[in-house]
């Protein structure tokens, strides 16, 4: 009886110590949920993707930076948020191309690079591309990955992709 009694007493005290715990966890819980917002508003919807597309091909053409192509390609779901990766192949010096990366980034929107592949570009190349190519281009291929937020994120978790497999969303040359 008496170990019993011990034992009841123990963990008493285990769940008093849980109990004492509780604005702790509360006030995690508001700050994880706090960020959790802050990253759900900087994830554009799916209306919103549309515009930030034709925000980079406009920052292209005033950058004098040559969008070669950018391609959707497969994207997938990921619990609360969808995944939607661009194949964006752009031509233009140095200088431009990071101006076009840091602008993508700076969209107030959740955009991350990937396999980023900066080339330069060949006098020859200049020549048979454009002719008003500048010595010293670099030919830039990357992956920019958007997200969006799912609504009802729980009845669609168990869907899988839905985008469809390198579908050119639009192709833009400048002038």
């Amino acid at each position: 009886m008496i170990t019993e009694k011990e034992g009841a007493e123990k963990t008493l005290e285990q769940f008093k110590t849980i109990l004492g715990k509780e604005g702790l966890v509360t006030k995690n819980m508001a700050r994880v949920k706090g960020r959790f917002d802050v990253l759900k508003n900087k994830m554009p919807g799916q209306d919103e993707i549309p515009t930030l597309m034709e925000r980079l091909i406009e920052f292209t053409k005033q950058r004098n930076i040559k969008m070669t192509a950018i391609t959707m390609e497969e994207g997938s779901i990921k619990g609360f948020y969808k995944e939607i990766p661009y194949k964006i192949q752009i031509t233009g010096e140095f200088w431009d191309t990071l101006d076009f990366i840091e602008y993508a980034q700076n969209l107030l929107r959740l955009v991350s690079f990937e396999n980023l592949i900066l080339q330069g570009q060949s006098d020859s190349e200049s020549d048979a591309t454009n002719a008003q190519a500048v010595v010293g281009s670099l030919n830039t291929t990357l992956t920019a990955k958007t997200f969006s937020f799912l609504e009802n994120s729980d009845d669609r978790s168990a869907q899988k992709t839905i985008l469809p497999k390198s579908t050119p969303a639009s192709k833009k040359t400048s002038h």
